[in-house]
């Protein structure tokens, strides 16, 4: 018989391949999405003054002066407008033994805001001093800034409170960097803010602040007070009128 002859093919092992991982480049990171808050702007410092007897200047007021007013809205609701004070608003107002004042004037809002000052004159030994009494004031209800008004171009005139500020020694000036802020009207429809405020009333010399005296927030000095009775009883008018002679305006920088 013919010899079979059987051939076994060698055996083959492969190596497993293996693939490698694919590589991802990380992109460069979305970027934040959030607007940052528009900080509120702060208002520009007014410079005003009244001018007395020769035309010098008898009353001094440097603010960054606010108004807060509530006012009546929609759907029943009690807003508040926020109006600056224009450093360009113009200034009015008379100078006496007693008492002083400036008016400040500006639009929109036909504004009229009063500053009165009247002199404190207690029993000796204490000195005489003079303080900022009342707060007139009176607008009309822009729509601009009262938003939603339920009473679109009324005219208001408030009622004004007695108050106590900036209170100093007769040839002084009352300095305050920090805020201070005071209820103006007897419905509490009104809050006034003073910020970096230097102020005098009575007894300006040259045209020029007197010595500083100085508010106990700002940590350096405690202005005069005094809690005597004044002599007489300050009289407020809501409209100023300047008697010949007197005037006001802005001091320039």
């Amino acid at each position: 018989e013919a010899t079979r002859t059987t051939t076994t093919e060698p055996t083959t092992t492969r190596e497993a391949t293996t693939t490698p991982e694919a590589t991802t480049t990380p992109g460069p990171l979305p970027e934040n999405t959030t607007t940052p808050a528009t900080p509120t702007p702060i208002p520009a410092e007014g410079k005003w003054h009244v001018t007395g007897a020769y035309g010098i200047p008898c009353l001094l007021a440097d603010s960054i002066i606010q108004l807060h007013l509530k006012y009546n809205a929609s759907n029943q609701q009690t807003k508040t407008a926020t109006v600056d004070v224009p450093s360009k608003a113009t200034a009015s107002g008379s100078c006496h033994a007693g008492d002083s004042d400036i008016v400040l004037s500006f639009e929109p809002g036909n504004f009229s805001l009063q500053l009165n000052f009247v002199r404190n004159v207690p029993a000796p030994p204490q000195k005489v001093t003079g303080f900022l009494a009342y707060v007139g004031l009176s607008y009309r209800q822009d729509p601009t800034i009262f938003v939603g008004t339920t009473d679109p171009n009324k005219d208001v005139e408030l009622d004004p409170v007695v108050i106590r500020l900036f209170e100093t020694k007769l040839g002084k000036s009352y300095r305050c960097n920090s805020e201070i802020a005071a209820g103006v009207d007897k419905l509490a429809v009104a809050e006034i803010t003073f910020r970096e405020t230097r102020i005098q009333g009575f007894a300006v010399q040259g045209g020029k602040f007197g010595e500083e005296s100085v508010c106990s927030a700002d940590g350096t000095t405690t202005p005069a007070t005094t809690t005597p009775a004044a002599t007489t009883t300050p009289v407020l008018t809501t409209k100023s009128v300047s008697p010949p002679g007197t005037s006001g305006g802005v001091i320039a920088a």
